[in-house]
């Protein structure tokens, strides 16, 4: 099952950013996007758990500081960065820069954590780009400046999420903490949407 929800995983997120470019060409603003992504997805988690795991609606005092910089910057920004990156460069450029943050994942975890990253991880992650590369065929792109750095804050928030995410899941379970940054980025942005 686990090899099905990736695959699916892949797929959907795939077809987000052609969807999201989309919406965006049809008038919404990257915030409004980002902002009924996050509601949604807030919305949906709360259901499930209401139905799961009423449990995981309260959290420890001492998790709130996490779960709102995990909300914010983990969450809230990378979709608002990601929205902006797709608005400005094509689809596959924004995965591109986004994606490299599964190089800073590793490089912060080698460097900073000091754990053994196997040679295998690093040919997988060289493979990642490398695809990445061909599919959004960057030689014959044109990249807006202001896009490349949207991309690469992207690429940021999605390490912070990652990093962060990573080890708060060992008190929470991931759909809580879906449910709570969720929520936390729903709240963040709602004065920004209009």
């Amino acid at each position: 099952m686990g090899y099905f929800y990736a695959l699916l995983a892949a797929f959907l997120f795939g077809a987000n950013g052609s969807v999201s470019k989309v919406i965006i060409e049809a008038g919404f603003s990257a915030i409004q996007l980002t902002q009924m992504r996050v509601l949604g997805a807030a919305i949906i988690s709360g259901i499930v758990l209401l139905v799961l795991d009423r449990r995981s609606f309260r959290l420890p005092p001492r998790q709130w500081p996490v779960i709102i910089i995990l909300g914010v910057v983990g969450v809230g920004l990378l979709q608002a960065t990601y929205a902006f990156a797709i608005a400005l460069l094509p689809v596959g450029i924004a995965l591109l820069l986004e994606y490299l943050a599964v190089l800073i994942v590793a490089v912060v975890a080698f460097f900073f954590f000091k754990e053994k990253v196997h040679i295998r991880l690093w040919a997988a992650i060289a493979f990642v780009i490398v695809g990445l590369i061909v599919v959004a065929e960057i030689w014959a792109s044109t990249l807006n400046p202001v896009g490349v750095l949207w991309g690469l804050a992207a690429a940021i928030s999605l390490a912070t999420y990652f990093l962060v995410g990573e080890r708060q899941l060992k008190t929470i379970s991931p759909l809580a903490l879906s449910f709570w940054t969720m929520s936390v980025a729903t709240l963040f942005w709602a004065p920004f949407s209009r």
